[in-house]
């Protein structure tokens, strides 16, 4: 059975579920001209459901509901996971979505933040697809063509 991603989307994700061992540095992994894509939770925020490392699927643009973990940015430009707790609108009256951390301890959210614009909630975590484990690559391995 597919992935239901398209344009070669579903290929790479079979490839990234396969791989599984190498941790990506970065935060948001975006599959240039698709809708779907990848998030890496970073920090405690969604604790206990979502932990450090673990690896999302979002879909870009879809429009979340209350209960749905979404990926957001902050006002300073700031992307998030969060729980789009429920529908507010901004100071300007415009829509927007009240987002919290699973874990009240840790992180950063609406209560500290206020209302996200809608616009701001860019994706709508699909699976959960991976925990990342982090491992040495030894410097040989960096070199043209040595097998990883």
């Amino acid at each position: 059975m597919g992935l239901g991603l398209d344009g070669g989307g579903e290929q790479h994700a079979r490839q990234l579920l396969r791989g599984g061992h190498v941790c990506v540095a970065a935060t948001l992994l975006p599959m240039r001209g698709r809708r779907w894509g990848w998030a890496i939770v970073r920090g405690r925020s969604m604790e206990p459901g979502l932990r450090d490392g673990d690896r999302l699927l979002v879909r870009w643009g879809r429009t979340p509901r209350e209960g749905d973990v979404v990926l957001a940015r902050f006002v300073d430009g700031t992307l998030a996971v969060k729980r789009a707790a429920e529908r507010r609108t901004t100071r300007t009256g415009a829509p927007g979505w009240w987002l919290l951390s699973d874990n009240a301890a840790e992180g950063v959210d609406s209560r500290h933040r206020g209302v996200v614009p809608e616009e701001d909630v860019l994706a709508v975590a699909r699976a959960l697809v991976g925990r990342c484990r982090m491992r040495h690559i030894p410097h040989a391995a960096v070199e043209e063509n040595a097998p990883l």
